[in-house]
């Protein structure tokens, strides 16, 4: 899955954007890891998730993961929740913090469930719950969470006498043990073939798009379609976006416009918008030959950013690309230069505006594809606050003892229209929120502290476009 809603975007410069530390190897198998998904929580834990198979060429196989907590990485581990070959894993984060994952699981290609899993950080992975027992085939899960409610969405094969398959959604509260009796049947084509879905929720509304046609024959068109969460989809028409695509991605930004990108047998990776009932001319954001392959597709105010595959050398190679909101496209950049072929990419981009980026690759361990990573991170837009400190005061009276904290700092003479500052008690690896403090305001009074307690404090700025700087940090007792 991609960046959530409570994340500020980053602000991409061309010529400002490194590598934080390197690619990482997360698998550090010598069986075939393939199909990376990656989320990022509010308190900074990053969660991969793949399959794993000691069959070469395999694209399903035992649920792995790799965390990325307390400046460390876990080593790669096997979920235990796998029932026989997993496939397509999805990643989600809920507001307290715990990672979603949906995935297909089965024993044939032909024989696919759709199962749900939750993992918490510092307590591990729940059970797994099949969300939906198919007749014949489920697969090509995706996953969004929007206050808390788990929307799943996914590819369902028609049972016979009907040939096709099509795009169903279940969803539920994150509260709740049980997910509903009956699926949301959103693409309503049961003598074709719908496939590939992605989708946004937003406000209770869904934006979807999928690839349909003839199961026996290409071309695959893409459709879109939208409504609120709840109705009977049969009777509302699709619109076509493309008459041959491949592999679509979507995401919906601030003003509710719609943006789809999608690759196509031609060698290019393409681009569409929806601004109100209106569609814009398709555009290619490739500056090169992109194969036939997956992309991951991301919007967080007031960028989009898609990361996809384009040949360098005769290699697929890793790029990504960034649309600022009212501009056109900017030049693909390169995230890390190809070892045997890259593909399946994911990316997440957390409040410190750095991208996580995850994808498969060989240049492991044998010949068999690993599981990569690596954090590319812009110039930052909002510097940390300056002099930051604090005192320990006592009110006291004869019949009443308090222990206030009082923070002071000053503000950084590079940042420019700074609207508020952001004041978080960091808890081991929770990150609470104590106070939003005025732009011309510099001190803070923390009421009621517990004597003889470690306080450690983040302090933040934040500018007119709701962007959060870096982090000031103070330590008192």
């Amino acid at each position: 899955m991609k960046g959530k809603k409570y994340l500020m975007v980053f602000l991409l410069s061309i010529c400002m954007v490194s590598a934080i530390h390197g690619e990482e190897n997360l698998s550090k198998s010598s069986n075939e890891s393939v199909r990376p998904t990656v989320a990022v929580n509010q308190n900074g834990i990053v969660l991969v998730v793949w399959c794993e198979n000691t069959q070469k060429n395999a694209e399903s196989g035992n649920l792995y993961y790799n965390v990325f907590e307390n400046s460390q990485w876990s080593g790669p581990k096997n979920t235990g929740i796998t029932k026989s070959e997993a496939y397509t894993p999805q990643l989600d984060v809920d507001s307290k913090g715990n990672f979603h994952l949906c995935y297909a699981d089965g024993s044939s290609v032909m024989d696919r469930e759709i199962y749900h899993a939750v993992y918490s950080p510092g307590t591990g992975w729940s059970n797994a719950t099949m969300i939906w027992l198919s007749e014949d085939n489920s697969e090509w899960t995706r996953i969004d969470i929007e206050n808390d409610m788990i929307h799943i969405l996914w590819m369902h094969q028609n049972s016979p006498p009907y040939s096709g398959s099509d795009i169903v959604m279940q969803y539920k509260k994150d509260t709740e043990t049980s997910w509903l009796s009956l699926y949301e049947r959103i693409s309503w084509n049961a003598n074709e073939a719908s496939k590939n879905p992605d989708f946004k929720v937003k406000d209770n509304r869904i934006y979807c798009c999928y690839m349909q046609g003839s199961p026996f024959a290409a071309p695959w068109k893409l459709y879109y379609k939208e409504g609120d969460r709840g109705i009977y989809w049969r009777p509302f028409k699709e619109t076509t976006v493309a008459p041959s695509a491949y592999y679509p991605e979507l995401e919906v930004d601030k003003d509710n416009n719609v943006h789809i990108v999608w690759s196509d047998e031609d060698g290019n990776l393409y681009y569409r918008e929806k601004q109100g009932e209106n569609w814009k001319a398709k555009k290619i954001i490739s500056s090169g030959n992109a194969p036939l392959q997956m992309s991951e597709l991301c919007y967080l105010s007031p960028s989009l950013t898609t990361v996809f595959t384009q040949t360098d050398n005769n290699k697929d190679t890793l790029y990504y690309a960034v649309k600022k909101d009212g501009e056109d496209w900017e030049l693909p950049v390169q995230v890390s230069p190809a070892k045997e072929g890259a593909g399946h990419p994911g990316v997440w981009i957390d409040e410190n505006y750095v991208m996580h980026v995850v994808w498969e690759d060989g240049g492991g361990i044998g010949t068999n594809r690993e599981i990569w990573y690596e954090r590319v991170q812009a110039l930052q837009p909002v510097k940390a606050p300056q002099n930051f400190t604090g005192q320990v005061l006592e009110n006291r009276t004869l019949f009443y003892r308090e222990q206030i904290h009082h923070l002071t700092w000053q503000p950084n003479p590079e940042n420019e229209n700074i609207v508020k500052y952001k004041l978080y008690e960091i808890d081991g690896i929770n990150r609470l929120l104590v106070g939003e403090i005025d732009a011309n305001t510099f001190e803070y009074y923390r009421r009621f502290a517990t004597p003889n307690k470690t306080y450690t404090y983040e302090l933040v700025a934040v500018d007119d476009q709701d962007i959060v700087g870096e982090a000031a940090t103070l330590t008192i007792q």
